[in-house]
């Protein structure tokens, strides 16, 4: 189920980026408030400084007895999984449960086989991995930030969906202690995986701009991107010094490196790691410096270190990105920047008022901050 490709270094001198469609599609409209709608499971692992973004979509429920809400996974981005579950007073309840309403399963052109159950779960020995499944609902919870996390209670450390039966018994998918945030943005653009394989993308995202400090979260690849905007000078940097992704312990034995990394293109229209990925910031949007004969400082790769034999695993190129997160991002409209100013006001991310010892992201002077 591996849908990366391996391909030889020398690939990207076959593409003439600055033959490319010239114009990012048109930007999806995203409402980044209320319950519904596309969030971004944001798993992350602190060694390594990655994360794992999975498109995740809550929808009203019909016909579900005692259910309100239909939760859908994105499994690889493109194999829907869904549960159902109960939402109300801030809090989303997700009873153990067969996904897909109980059909057997099929990833691709792999059939299961067999039913999945959907459970959370709580670690036992979290070195080993050990854990036990839980009966009881899964729960989380709109936090102050507007993220929706593992309940406070600490009975969960996560969820897992586990194969009853077949040849694939046992784990198919799970999250530890993930977060959810609501999409606030969309990211559009050019992925090239060859001269004739071009398509655009046009997905939602969740934006976190920490007063430059910008990271992407949802990325094609489920990934998260990291870059730094000079919001004065209207411009923005992306290091390729970032792991986006870890690989399988059969591409680290061949050879390939523990993580996917990201690679600019150089003027000989080569990718590489020491090219820094430039564009544009103005008004909270992002705008990758367009592609021309001439200049590829918005062309970005994303692949694994490259073999003794100068192959690589990669996920293609991405050009003419768009990243828009210009709309409102939570149910803050009612605040004025005029208002704030007068009185220097704090509100968290929903609204609400809060004092100095506040800790997280709040709105003062109409801008967005952290509070330590």
């Amino acid at each position: 189920m591996e849908k990366d490709i391996t391909t030889n270094i020398q690939r990207s001198e076959n593409i003439d980026f600055g033959s490319l469609v010239n114009k990012a599609p048109e930007m999806l409209k995203i409402d980044a408030a209320g319950m519904y709608g596309s969030w971004i499971s944001n798993e992350y692992e602190e060694q390594a400084d990655i994360y794992t973004c999975k498109l995740t979509l809550i929808e009203k429920a019909e016909n579900v007895e005692n259910m309100n809400v239909k939760v859908t996974f994105k499994f690889n981005g493109t194999v829907d999984l869904w549960v159902y579950g109960k939402f109300e007073n801030n809090k989303l309840s997700i009873p153990a449960q067969y996904i897909n309403d109980g059909a057997n399963i099929k990833i691709g052109n792999v059939d299961l086989g067999s039913k999945v159950g959907f459970f959370g779960f709580k670690f036992t020995d979290e070195t080993t991995g050990n854990l036990n499944l839980l009966q009881d609902d899964f729960v989380l919870s709109i936090n102050d930030d507007g993220l929706l996390v593992i309940d406070d209670d600490k009975k969960f450390d996560g969820w897992f969906m586990r194969i009853d039966e077949g040849q694939y018994a046992g784990a198919l998918d799970f999250a530890i202690r993930p977060e959810f945030g609501k999409a606030n943005g969309s990211m559009a653009g050019l992925h090239v995986l060859g001269k004739d394989n071009v398509t655009e993308i046009n997905i939602p995202v969740y934006v976190n701009d920490e007063e430059g400090d910008i990271s992407v979260f949802g990325h094609v690849g489920e990934l998260r991107i990291k870059l730094t905007a000079d919001k004065d000078a209207g411009t923005f940097e992306m290091s390729t010094e970032q792991n986006v992704k870890r690989t399988s312990k059969k591409m680290q034995d061949e050879g390939y490196g523990d993580f996917y990394h990201i690679y600019g293109v150089n003027s000989e229209n080569k990718w590489s790691k020491d090219v820094t990925i430039k564009g544009t910031w103005a008004d909270n949007v992002i705008t990758f410096n367009q592609d021309t004969k001439e200049d590829f400082s918005g062309v970005y790769c994303i692949g694994t270190n490259v073999d003794a034999q100068g192959s690589f695993y990669w996920m293609g190129y991405f050009a003419n990105i768009v990243v828009n997160y210009s709309g409102s991002v939570s149910g803050i409209s009612n605040v004025t920047t005029d208002t704030v100013k007068k009185d220097n006001r704090i509100f968290n991310l929903s609204g609400q008022q809060v004092g100095k010892d506040y800790k997280g992201i709040v709105i003062k002077n109409g801008k967005k901050m952290i509070q330590k």
